[in-house]
C-alpha cells in the first residue's frame, strides 16, 4: 500500500484465508475438571493472596473436583459450594501422583486445571525426579490434539525456608469462547502478584476476518 491510500486488491483475500487456514471448532465438552495436589504446596496456599484470588474463576466454572492424596486420585464433588469449601480447607498428604493425574486430564475430553508444585516424588530408587521431564509425553498428547496449556507460576516460601513455585496448569483450547484461561486471567492480574505465565500450543496461527482484514492471534 502507498502512504496516501490503499492500493491493495482484496477481492480474493477471503478465499486466500480459507485456502491457507483451517476453521477449527473445539471438540472439548463443557465440563471442567479441577485436580488439587494435597501436598505441602497447596496445604500452605491458604496464606496466599493469589491462590485466594483465583477461587472465583475456578468455582464459577462449576468444576468437578478431584483430590490427589499420595497415590489416591479421588473424585470429590461437582457442587460449587463444596468445591469452594474444599479449596479453603486442604490438609497435607504428600507424595502426590501428579503423572497419573495429568494422564487422566489429557486422555479426557474436557478442560482442566491442576494446582501443584510439580514435584513427583516416588517411593523407591527414583525418588524426586529432578531434571526428569516426566510429563513431556502427556503434554505432547494434549498439544498434538491442537489444544493449549497455560502455566501460571506463583513464587512462594514453603515451610518458611524453601523458595519454590506453585503451579496452576490450565488445559484448554483457545478456540473455546470464554475458556478457562480467559476466566482465570480476568479473575486477577498475574503481574500484580508476581506470577509468571507461559503458554504451550501447536504454534498454528489462528486467523479471523474483521471487515476483510486479518486479525491474527498466535
Amino acid at each position: 500500500t502507498s502512504c496516501g491510500k490503499s492500493s491493495a486488491d482484496l477481492t480474493n483475500f477471503s478465499e486466500f484465508i480459507k485456502h491457507n487456514t483451517t476453521e477449527k471448532q473445539s471438540s472439548l465438552s463443557e465440563t471442567v475438571s479441577l485436580y488439587v495436589d494435597y501436598s505441602t504446596c497447596v496445604a500452605e496456599a491458604k496464606n496466599s493472596r493469589y491462590f485466594k484470588a483465583t477461587h472465583p474463576s475456578i468455582v464459577d466454572c462449576s468444576p468437578v473436583f478431584y483430590s490427589i492424596k499420595g497415590s489416591v486420585i479421588k473424585k470429590e464433588t461437582d457442587n460449587r459450594q463444596t468445591v469452594y469449601n474444599l479449596l479453603s480447607d486442604i490438609h497435607e498428604v504428600n507424595h502426590a501422583d501428579i503423572k497419573s493425574a495429568v494422564g487422566q486430564i489429557v486422555n479426557a475430553n474436557n478442560q482442566a486445571v491442576i494446582i501443584t508444585d510439580g514435584e513427583y516424588y516416588m517411593q523407591g530408587s527414583v525418588r524426586d525426579n529432578l531434571n526428569n521431564p516426566y510429563l513431556a509425553e502427556e503434554f505432547r498428547t494434549w498439544i498434538n490434539k491442537g489444544y493449549d496449556i497455560y502455566f501460571y507460576c506463583e513464587p512462594y516460601l514453603e515451610s518458611k525456608k524453601f523458595n519454590k513455585y506453585r503451579y496452576y496448569i490450565l488445559f484448554t483450547d483457545d478456540d473455546i469462547y470464554d475458556n478457562i484461561n480467559d476466566r482465570f486471567s480476568r479473575s486477577c492480574s498475574a503481574e500484580d502478584y508476581g506470577v509468571t505465565v507461559f503458554h504451550l500450543s501447536d504454534g498454528q496461527l489462528r486467523v479471523n476476518m474483521d471487515e476483510n482484514y486479518p486479525v491474527i492471534n498466535a
